[in-house]
């Protein structure tokens, strides 16, 4: 899900304007439904796969996923994965192939690992962020050569294991912040809790929370525009599973609307 800086932007965040229905009883028939999670302890688990349309504005644009696939076999670490593709038209003056990949540690709150590959057009970059948690370092590095090492606290994300980790809050009493890097600086990411709503999508109606990360000119999923807005709705349940991303930018909206959810079985994957 994923466009870069003043062209189309892609990648996962995506959201807002869907009818506020709350307080509206829906028919059990257009209810969204999500596949049977076998994990008690935490609302994801290997094997989960979420499909998502990417529009701009009313035009389609394509389609992302964010899956899990594995877990790491150094650290036991949830390896995470987001792809964005444009689609045919978008192709034909803006051909968009991205893949970012991270590492979460849930026991120590914090990434171990990022990766993004970026082919936008006639832009081609490949970003790692590796992590030094014995020194509280990360070093970035950009196709191949080391661009940066910076200091960072513990418990520290990169801007996809910030999103997957916000699915493990419990308490939505107080809005949470996380401590989140692009390698460039460290940022303190406030999650504003902005309300409940219910969410349309091919799949069903979804309760929802609806939030928004607070944080100045910082790439997350979709590339972040100093001014300009994300919103994330997250089901109202224990899951918290994104079911609609949204960027406001100048040049539009870019919105990523969840088509289908599953668990696939770890051992065909």
């Amino acid at each position: 899900m994923m466009f870069h800086n003043n062209k189309i932007l892609f990648y996962m965040i995506f959201l807002i304007v869907i009818f506020c229905l709350s307080g509206v009883n829906l028919p059990a028939s257009r209810k969204g439904t999500l596949p049977l999670y076998t994990s008690s302890n935490l609302p994801f688990q290997v094997g989960e796969e979420l499909r998502y349309d990417i529009s701009w504005g009313f035009i389609p644009a394509g389609e992302g996923t964010i899956q899990i696939p594995d877990l790491s076999r150094k650290d036991g670490a949830f390896h995470i994965v987001t792809t964005a593709r444009s689609n045919a038209f978008v192709d034909t003056f803006y051909k968009v192939r991205n893949r970012i990949e991270t590492f979460l540690d849930v026991s120590n709150d914090c990434s171990v690992g990022y990766k993004k590959i970026q082919h936008e057009g006639t832009h081609n970059r490949d970003v790692n962020l590796i992590f030094d948690h014995d020194n509280n370092q990360v070093t970035l590095m950009k196709n191949g050569e080391v661009k940066n090492t910076l200091r960072v606290p513990a418990g520290i994300h990169d801007p996809l294991s910030a999103i997957y980790y916000l699915r493990t809050v419990t308490d939505w009493e107080n809005e949470p912040v996380l401590n989140v890097t692009d390698g460039n600086k460290t940022y303190q990411v406030r999650v504003r809790i902005l309300g409940k709503e219910y969410v349309e999508t091919p799949i069903g109606f979804f309760k929802t929370i609806k939030v928004e990360p607070v944080v100045e000119d910082m790439e997350i999923i979709f590339d972040k525009k100093k001014n300009g807005k994300l919103y994330i709705w997250l089901t109202d349940d224990e899951k918290k599973v994104p079911v609609k991303m949204k960027s406001e930018l100048a040049i539009g909206a870019i919105q990523a609307l969840l088509t289908e959810a599953r668990i696939n079985n770890p051992s065909t994957n």
